[in-house]
Formats: structure tokens, sequence, C-alpha cells
């Protein structure tokens, strides 16, 4: 018979035993990015329209993760009614109910309680509010997705003179360091100068 410790699959002094803790520990570093980036969410205070008492909330942008569900949810919604084109994409003739769909669901993740991230209510009371009431909610939500988008941000004359300076001078390391969202929005700037 053996001497090693029995239920043991490695003895402590394995060599995995450095890997496993780095394993941790980068684990570990994961999970602090991901709880800093859900703290530091950006919530608009915004009131339900047409509710009495006036129905008080706050509106997020929605993660990616929510953001394919809804698509996805979209897609089986339609599908059931009927309209199998838009399983794949939306096709012209479902546009209108696919941006319904889209649009109910959006806000029915979007709009959070006051005291925590959590649905104001669920998707059925969402369906049960008027066109007025969830259009106006998706122009609050158009608005806090612009306000958020680096490209929504127009850059300053500033900006526009040391990027255009540098791409005269085909300076491609000042020009990278600004990033891609302010690289796009200097080109789109720049065609629409051109196109006047």
């Amino acid at each position: 018979m053996s001497d090693a410790p029995r239920g043991f699959l490695r003895p402590p002094a394995s060599p995995l035993a450095p890997l496993l803790a780095k394993a941790e520990e980068a684990l570990h570093e994961r999970t602090q990015m991901v709880l800093g980036v859900l703290e530091g969410r950006a919530f608009s205070d915004i009131t339900v329209p047409r509710t009495v008492p006036a129905v008080v909330a706050r509106m997020r942008l929605l993660t990616r993760a929510e953001t394919k569900q809804v698509r996805q949810e979209c897609r089986l919604a339609l599908q059931e009614i009927g309209l199998a084109e838009a399983a794949r994409a939306p096709a012209p003739e479902s546009y209108e109910e696919w941006h319904t769909e889209i649009v109910t669901r959006t806000i029915a993740v979007a709009v959070r309680r006051m005291d925590a991230d959590a649905p104001l209510a669920p998707l059925d009371e969402w369906l049960l509010c008027d066109d007025d009431q969830i259009d106006s909610l998706w122009v609050r939500y158009q608005d806090l997705q612009s306000k958020l988008d680096p490209l929504a941000r127009p850059l300053t004359d500033i900006e526009l003179q040391i990027m255009g300076d540098a791409a005269k001078k085909k300076d491609a390391i000042s020009l990278l360091s600004y990033g891609s969202s302010a690289l796009a929005s200097y080109a789109i700037t720049m065609a629409a100068h051109q196109g006047n």
C-alpha cells in the first residue's frame, strides 16, 4: 500500500498550485473590473409619462448581453406571429413590428426602480402602455445613448486643427493616439466639409 495521502489528486507541493493561484488572482481582477463597470453605470432620472400618481424611475443603457437577449426575444416574438423573415433580420415589410418589439423590450429593461438596479415593471405591464408613453421613453433612451456615446460629442475646433495637421504630416502615431472614436468623428466631419 502506498504512503501517498488519500483523497488528494495531487500533493500540496504540486507545480499546479501556483498556476491555480494565478488563475484565481486573474479571476478576482476581472470580477473587480466588471463590478467597477456596473457601479459606474450612468442613470438618468425619468418620469413615466401619463402616470397618476407620477411614476418616477431611472433609466440606463442596456448591456451587450441584455441587447443580445432583447434581439433574440424580438426574433422569437415575430416568428410566433408568422413573420419568419424577421426571425433572421427585419425585412422591410416587418420593420414596423420589429421596431415596436425592440423598443418596448428595450424600455422594459432600461427603466429601473429608483431604489435598486431592477426592472421597474415586467414586460407584460409595458405592453399595456400606449404608443405615446413608450415612444416618449424611447426618445429619452436615445438621448441617453447619444449623451454617453463618444461619437456623439463633436470634436472641438482645436482638436480638428491638431488632427488635421497630423493628417497633413502623415503622422499616423499622433492620429492613432486619439482613439478610434475621435478618428471616426474626424472622418465624418471632414467628409461633411468636403460635401459642402
